[in-house]
């Protein structure tokens, strides 16, 4: 199932993670959570198109990698 379908709506935020990279525990994980908390959260996928996730002028951010 692609992320555009688990959203139900456009984010303003978006902290998108790659889990897979070297540095990502579950300690950093946790942090990034916590720092980023008003984020929505997606993995990061290479054939996703973010895009369709987000508003115009959304905030994006991303770690990992």
């Amino acid at each position: 199932m692609s992320i555009a379908v688990k959203m139900a709506t456009r984010a303003t935020r978006l902290l998108v993670v790659s889990t897979r990279a070297g540095g990502m525990s579950p300690e950093v994980l946790e942090k990034l959570r916590k720092a980023f908390a008003d984020h929505q959260m997606v993995d990061f996928d290479p054939d996703e198109d973010l895009s369709k996730l987000v508003t115009p002028r959304a905030r994006i951010v991303v770690a990992g990698g």
